[in-house]
């Protein structure tokens, strides 16, 4: 059964702020642009909540399930369901951050193959309240919540497989031990490549096959690093957009990929992998047909 992603839709910071608006640490700002960071959306004011109604009103076609995707304490699922009409079912998954949307996604396709549902919305939403906390592991986070409805015999965006692995190395985030930190930094190109082969081989694919990269994190260095060790030429990895947008947790491929689609650089036809290195030692990937 082919299953894929029939709507998307997005809902991010009201304001397009530059880096430098977030911080007065020049040197601190001269890295995010070295790093490929130029602006990211940013609405203090706006609450999470706020956006997640937003985002909910877009859709034409209603779910029977929601998967909400996130890596904040204070998101509940009671509140969620208020928004939703008829009291639809949802699950609410944190966890693996910068990789926890791709989680949604495989558990979405599993639910429709199994017949137990019949279209699923996987929700990606990550949201910040303060300039200062935005800008962390040499990136700045925008403001974003993502909706995709997944359901069977879509006509495009097929979901080929999806895979998330975990081998935490540096466990606890920035206080992380030094060592650990840099230990974590130097294996972690391979630790993509290897969630990127464990998802072509879900499908019997290889690298060869995949058109395009669609990358997470404003850091393209690891992006070069990647290129050589999977051997796919460095230009198949797509990460003009993070300039746009920094980081945005597991929701930025998504929403890049979508965005590469509507302004004909994915085209029909075209496989792309979508990439979600996190912090630590977790790694998500989605292979999308267009």
């Amino acid at each position: 059964m082919k299953t894929g992603i029939s709507e998307m839709h997005a809902v991010l910071g009201t304001y397009h702020r530059a880096i430098e608006s977030l911080s007065d640490d020049e040197e601190l700002c001269g890295q995010l642009r070295e790093n490929g960071l130029d602006r990211v959306y940013v609405d203090n004011e706006k609450t999470a909540y706020t956006m997640l109604e937003e985002l909910l009103g877009q859709f034409v076609k209603k779910p029977d399930y929601v998967i909400l995707t996130h890596s904040l304490p204070y998101l509940f699922g009671s509140h969620l369901c208020d928004m939703l009409a008829e009291g639809i079912p949802m699950i609410n998954i944190t966890g693996i951050p910068c990789c926890i949307m791709h989680k949604g996604v495989e558990s979405a396709v599993s639910l429709v193959r199994s017949g137990r549902y019949e279209r699923v919305l996987v929700i990606g939403a990550d949201k910040c309240y303060e300039d200062y906390e935005r800008i962390f592991f040499g990136t700045a986070m925008s403001d974003s919540v993502i909706g995709m409805l997944v359901e069977a015999d879509t006509a495009d965006h097929e979901i080929i497989s999806s895979a998330v692995n975990t081998l935490v190395i540096a466990s606890n985030g920035v206080f992380s031990d030094v060592d650990k930190t840099a230990q974590f930094r130097a294996l972690n190109p391979s630790f993509i490549r290897t969630a990127m082969n464990d998802c072509l081989k879900k499908c019997g694919m290889g690298m060869e096959e995949v058109d395009f990269v669609v990358c997470h994190t404003s850091n393209r260095k690891i992006w070069d690093q990647v290129s050589c060790l999977t051997k796919i030429p460095r230009e198949k990895f797509l990460d003009n957009n993070i300039s746009l947008t920094g980081h945005m947790n597991s929701n930025d491929s998504f929403y890049h990929y979508f965005d590469f689609a509507r302004k004909g650089i994915i085209r029909k036809g075209q496989k792309a992998m979508l990439v979600n290195p996190g912090f630590g030692g977790s790694q998500g990937c989605t292979l999308l047909a267009y």
